[in-house]
This record gives C-alpha cells, sequence and structure tokens, in this order.
C-alpha cells in the first residue's frame, strides 16, 4: 500500500497547498520562489500566486524523480512515497506576482488601484471620466475631471462647460440632460414651457399665446423679467394678426389703430404674410369703401344691389353727414 504526503518546500505543488516557496529552474536546481508563505498555505500579503501545469508524470517517473531529489535534497521532499510507485500525480508548480489589480497599491504595470472601487473599477485602469493620483504609500486617489466632456460620478452632467451644464458639472436650471452620446458627453436641452427662457430658446411664457414651442409666434414681440419669464404682447399695426388681435393690416382702411375692425368693414381672411384683408359690409346700411349704395338691405330691385352698387333706373344719395342707411329712387333721365 502506497502512501502519499506533501512536504512545503520541494518544488512541487500538491492538491493541499496554495502556493510553493521553491521551484525547479532549467537545470532541475530547486530555486526560492518569493510570495508564497513559509508553510505553502496562503500568498504573502500583496502577493498573487497562480498554479503552473507542467504535465502529468507516471508513477514511475514521480519514483525516480523522488530517488534524484533525495539524493539532492536530503530531508526536503513534497511526496514521501513508499519503494511502491502507485501514487501518480500532476507536475504542477507556482508563480507568485507581488501586487495584483485590486489589492489598493499600484504596481507593476497598473495605472490605478483603489481595491476595484469606482473610479478604477475594472483592469486597474482610470475609469472612463476619471483621473488618478497615488499617495506616498502606493494609494490611489480617483476623482471626476468636470468639464473634460465625460459625465462620470457625482457628476449629474458634463458637456464641456456648455450652455446647459454649470462649470460644477450640475444642470442648469431651465435645462435637462437626460442622455449622453457614445463618447460620454452629456445631451443637454433646454426645457420649454418652465417660464424660463434660455439658452436656444426664443421665448418661455409657460406655453401662452405668443410663444409656441418656444418661438416667438408671428406677430408677437416677447421680452423677459428679471426671472426670466417671457411676457408676449402683439404689436398693433405691424401688418401681421395675432391670434388675439381682431384684424391688423398695418392701420389701414378697415381696421383701427387698435387692430378692430372699422365700423362698417369685416376682416374675415388673411394674406400669405398675416395681413389682414378687410372689406365693406354691403347691407349693413353704412356706406364705407367701394360701396356706390347700402340701403341695409340685400334685397334686389329696390335701387341697391346685393353687391351694393346702384340698380339701372335709380339714383341713391346719402343722409346728411352720411348717418344712415342710403336712400334709392328712380331717376327720371
Amino acid at each position: 500500500m502506497s502512501q502519499c504526503q506533501s512536504k512545503c518546500g520541494d518544488g512541487y505543488l500538491a492538491a493541499d497547498e496554495a502556493c510553493e516557496t521553491f521551484k525547479f529552474d532549467s537545470k532541475g536546481n530547486l530555486t526560492p520562489i518569493p510570495g508564497c508563505s513559509s508553510d505553502c498555505k496562503s500568498p504573502l500579503p500583496n502577493y498573487q500566486c497562480s498554479t503552473v501545469q507542467s504535465g502529468t508524470l507516471s508513477a514511475n517517473t514521480v519514483y525516480s524523480n523522488y530517488i534524484q531529489r533525495m539524493i539532492q535534497l536530503g530531508t526536503i521532499q513534497d511526496y514521501n512515497l513508499l519503494p511502491m510507485p502507485s501514487c501518480p500525480f500532476t507536475l504542477q508548480t507556482s508563480v507568485c506576482k507581488y501586487g495584483f489589480c485590486g489589492d489598493g497599491i499600484t504596481s507593476g504595470t497598473e495605472q490605478c488601484d483603489n481595491k476595484n472601487q469606482l473610479g478604477c473599477s475594472t483592469g486597474c485602469k482610470p475609469d472612463l471620466g476619471y483621473k488618478c493620483l497615488f499617495t506616498l504609500a502606493g494609494e490611489t486617489v480617483c476623482s471626476t475631471t468636470c468639464g473634460d466632456v465625460i459625465k462620470a460620478g457625482a457628476e449629474t452632467c458634463d458637456n464641456g462647460n456648455q450652455p446647459g451644464c454649470s462649470v460644477l458639472c450640475q444642470v442648469d436650471k431651465g435645462y435637462t440632460c437626460p442622455s449622453t452620446d457614445v463618447n460620454g458627453k452629456s445631451l443637454c436641452n433646454p426645457i420649454c414651457g418652465d417660464k424660463l427662457r434660455v439658452f436656444g430658446e426664443g421665448c418661455d411664457n409657460g406655453k401662452l399665446a405668443g410663444c409656441k414651442n418656444c418661438i416667438v409666434e408671428q406677430g408677437y414681440t416677447c421680452s423677459e423679467n428679471t426671472q426670466g419669464q417671457s411676457t408676449c404682447t402683439t404689436k398693433c399695426g405691424d401688418a401681421i394678426k395675432a391670434d388675439v388681435e381682431p384684424c391688423d393690416n398695418g392701420n389701414q382702411v378697415g381696421c383701427s389703430r387698435n387692430c378692430s375692425p372699422d365700423t362698417g368693414y369685416q376682416c374675415l381672411t388673411t394674406d400669405s404674410n398675416g395681413k389682414s384683408i378687410c372689406t365693406p359690409i354691403c347691407g349693413d346700411g353704412i356706406l364705407t369703401g367701394n360701396e356706390q349704395c347700402d340701403d341695409g338691405n340685400l334685397n334686389k330691385g329696390d335701387g341697391c344691389g346685393t353687391d351694393c352698387k346702384v340698380e339701372a333706373g335709380f339714383r341713391c344719395t346719402q343722409p346728411l353727414l352720411f348717418i344712415g342707411p342710403s336712400v334709392c329712387y328712380r331717376s327720371l333721365w
């Protein structure tokens, strides 16, 4: 019956060993491996040890190697084999490296190491949008860089200090920065309708008349108070009929200076530029514009036709001061 017992320090990694303190060099000599505890149970602080597979040895080869080691090492041995080669095992050795990613100490090719916390969370390289510095003890301190056009950490936005995101990388009042582009730059837009006019808005009065989609509507002028809220008013006489104006034809005949239809006129339509088209109201008993007569009705045959033109065989006169409807009578000549 065979018995197999591991021996720390013989250059062969056994199943119950976490690492080895010695390894065989190219000439077959044992050389120390730094980083492993003296009992081969655990790596030393700030070391990380991995296993290197060297192949599977047969029982006879193990026994032969054992005899050679006994001659070379004396009492230092890994496997105490009885002279019955029935303990085949896998030849392994350990490789220990000082400083590993996530140990909190920057070493080797690591650009940072804060134990995989925010700022240096993957592969011991600074996270996107972070800059990492080091203390004398090798500890890593990572922080965001406001203004680098990469939103990171406690930053609510970062668009390179452009409108919408402050120099402290906080969303400006009146803006929203809900997303980023593929490079991490914050995409900030004005909040239309919040009664605060900011860069990129023509006006903002809370979606009232005169400001549609934060663009000044035709026929309006808008100004802001000290709080940034827009007040939009019509400009009577600009020949652009705004929603609240009954008419506006540039203060011409048919629409008064307060943008209301003149007596005897109606302004039902506008041209392509928004100017009111005002016409006399035929049949209202008020002679205006190009009317030849207006007897207060639209009857035919009474001297004043439905188009307010004097009918054939009639004459029409106006009362004193043109107040009242036309008086029409048959003409004798």
